[in-house]
């Protein structure tokens, strides 16, 4: 799975060097991978499967299936913690199973950053005019047509009528 910081994060099963698990990470742009968690030293139950998920707290979450745990690596951090410990009186997860966040919300989304702006003429058959409520340092304006094809894309600074 491709993080927030752009890297590729997977576990394998058995590798390095006891056989009992890695996390890897692979950095595309350097085009180089390397085993950052050996799992056989650390105290959780061995043997991820399933795959990482990044939840929205920027941590990655996976599983095992010895016995099963839920973990978390922190990618900032370089950290390992137990989230959860399954035994025989709370059930065995699966190997093939995965890990899922579900949001569970209950009002309403405020969005990070909100433009209000008026477009005119509409329709138009060329020329528009974007007139924003206060002026933005740096902006940048993509505009596409009906098919999602990208028609214009610049950078404006210090412009409330472009």
């Amino acid at each position: 799975m491709q993080a927030t910081n752009g890297k590729l994060y997977g576990v394998t099963k058995s590798a390095w060097p006891n056989g009992e698990g890695i996390i890897y990470e692979y950095d595309i742009t350097a085009d180089s991978i390397s085993n950052i968690v050996d799992l056989t030293y650390l105290p959780i139950e061995k043997w991820p499967s399933g795959k990482l998920i990044q939840a929205a707290n920027g941590l990655l979450y996976g599983s095992t299936i010895s016995f099963g745990d839920i973990f978390a690596y922190d990618i900032i951090n370089d950290t390992v913690s137990k989230k959860s410990d399954f035994n025989y009186s709370t059930g065995r997860p699966s190997d093939m199973g995965y890990l899922t966040e579900i949001e569970s919300n209950t009002g309403i989304l405020k969005p990070k950053l909100q433009l209000i702006f008026d477009i005119f003429p509409n329709p138009t058959s060329g020329v528009i005019n974007i007139k924003l409520a206060s002026k933005y340092k740096d902006l940048n304006v993509n505009i596409y047509d009906n098919y999602g094809k990208l028609i214009l894309s610049r950078n404006y600074y210090n412009l409330n009528l472009i």
